[in-house]
């Protein structure tokens, strides 16, 4: 049994990228139909947790897959570009988008919002942007961020249409900044941003 493990091992790793791949799915499947614990547990758990799990068990680093400052001269200047970036959209989205308004309309702006949103969203960004992204690395940029993509639009189905179809840009954009930065700090920060802003200004 204990020379069997290194060989189990070495296939594990040798096919990580469809072990991601096939947890992502599974994991994003399941809590889009239904919570199970609720909301934030979920992310923290489906999709931080497990994952950071899953990375151990392969015995990789961590920092491989995005949870690392990375270059983070080139992070700063991104994240303060798209956060004011991020304001001034969503203000617009608001005033000019009634769907949006609509659906994001009696948020309660606070403390406990941002504090629950950088928790979900590091959970979230680094799913899509770190577990997914640097994880399907062995098929290559272009179809390891294209993928990331596709789920993440896939996850906002139900939202207001010209969010949804946005998606499918700002996913792309967010993955390549990621891999530029080696860090999913940056999109924490920039997704974070765009959802709080949204809320605050649809409370106006």
């Amino acid at each position: 049994m204990q020379k069997k493990l290194p060989t189990i091992y070495l296939t594990m790793q040798k096919n990580s990228h469809w072990i991601v791949l096939g947890y992502a799915v599974l994991a994003a499947g399941l809590t889009y139909f239904k919570s199970i614990f609720g909301e934030l547990p979920d992310a923290l758990l489906f999709y931080l947790g497990l994952p950071v799990l899953t990375i151990v068990s392969l015995k990789e680093r961590l920092r491989d897959y995005g949870m690392a400052c990375g270059d983070w001269k080139q992070g700063l200047l991104w994240t303060v570009a798209f956060v004011a970036l991020a304001i001034a959209t969503t203000w617009f989205a608001v005033q000019k988008i009634p769907g949006i308004r609509k659906y994001y309309y009696g948020g309660v702006f606070g403390p406990a919002l941002i504090l629950n949103t950088l928790a979900y969203m590091a959970a979230w960004e680094f799913f899509f942007r770190g577990f997914l992204l640097f994880g399907l690395r062995k098929l290559g940029f272009a179809a390891a961020n294209s993928t990331q993509t596709l789920i993440f639009f896939l996850m906002h189905i139900g939202k207001p249409c010209p969010e949804l179809y946005s998606t499918l840009l700002t996913g792309l954009l967010f993955g390549y900044l990621t891999y530029r930065c080696k860090s999913v700090i940056p999109m924490i920060i920039i997704h974070s941003a765009i959802f709080l802003s949204v809320v605050f200004f649809a409370m106006r």
